[in-house]
């Protein structure tokens, strides 16, 4: 409620305690009700308009941030294709590897593995806050 309406409320209220209605004049009593219907239809105004601009606030700014999420996955993705291709790198090298024993050469390439299985999870993990984060914006 804006400060102006609370104060006239308070005051009508107020002088209405002090004065009695009925002695005031008929015409002097259609221009205070009149004035406080005027006052009582600006502050619905004031509230539609208000909850309009926050529900449309709420949109565009729903629209901005899924948009620029958006726009930044395609980067994100791109991690992916490059731990692949380092572990494609890696482990042919380590199988390369002459001086290695076989079994030490299985613990790394699993461990490489096991590590890029992280990675695809975590991806799994910003896929799943991005789906949420896009629930609540659009909601």
């Amino acid at each position: 409620m804006n400060l102006f309406l609370f104060l006239y409320l308070q005051l009508f209220s107020v002088s209405m305690g002090f004065i009695r209605w009925s002695s005031l004049s008929s015409n002097f009593q259609n221009k205070i009700m009149e004035f406080h219907h005027c006052l009582y239809n600006k502050q619905e105004l004031f509230q539609k308009n208000y909850q309009q601009f926050i529900e449309t606030t709420h949109e565009k700014t729903g629209y901005f941030i899924v948009k620029s999420i958006s726009s930044l996955l395609p980067h994100v993705d791109s991690i992916g294709h490059k731990v692949l291709h380092a572990n494609d790198v890696y482990i042919s090298r380590v199988l390369n590897f002459d001086n290695m024993p076989h079994d030490v050469k299985r613990e790394i390439i699993l461990c490489i593995i096991k590590i890029s299985q992280w990675g695809d999870d975590f991806g799994s993990h910003l896929l799943q806050l991005y789906y949420d984060i896009v629930d609540k914006c659009l909601h």
